[in-house]
């Protein structure tokens, strides 16, 4: 399995035509159709949350020269207040959120395999053609 992984990283490095990519760099050359990218210019989520943050500002003549500031107080003093909401929030965006155990020993009940695999069968069927039905070996 590792090496046909290697050859087929090597194919695409060295067959620019079909990857777009400099067979020399690995990189992808001007032009291409496979790694155009974020058109010039456009702009991030970042961005564009600001712009409206401001834009709203802005529209309904609120009076507040930093919004994001304003924000973020607001939220420290519902935290303050016991609001859970924005304390976990908070939490989560300072020190990132808490991880989670996985118990690799819990036991699952044949009734939840029963609904996942229902469940899962429902999802597949919703993405194929009206008449493919699927078969009880493709899950």
């Amino acid at each position: 399995m590792e090496i046909n992984q290697q050859k087929s990283e090597e194919n695409q490095l060295t067959n620019g035509e079909i990857t777009g990519k400099d067979p020399e760099t690995g990189r992808f050359i001007e032009g291409n159709d496979y790694g155009k990218g974020r058109p010039p210019g456009s702009k991030n989520f970042d961005v564009i949350f600001e712009l409206a943050i401001r834009k709203i500002v802005e529209e309904k003549k609120i009076d507040i020269k930093d919004p994001e500031m304003e924000m973020v107080m607001k939220a420290v003093i519902e935290a303050l207040k016991g609001n859970y909401a924005y304390f976990r929030d908070l939490m989560d965006r300072k020190y990132g959120k808490p991880t989670q155990p996985i118990d690799m020993n819990a036991q699952i009940e044949e009734k939840q395999i029963r609904e996942l695999v229902l469940t899962t069968r429902q999802i597949l069927e919703l993405q194929q053609p009206d008449n493919k039905r699927i078969s009880q070996d493709e899950i």
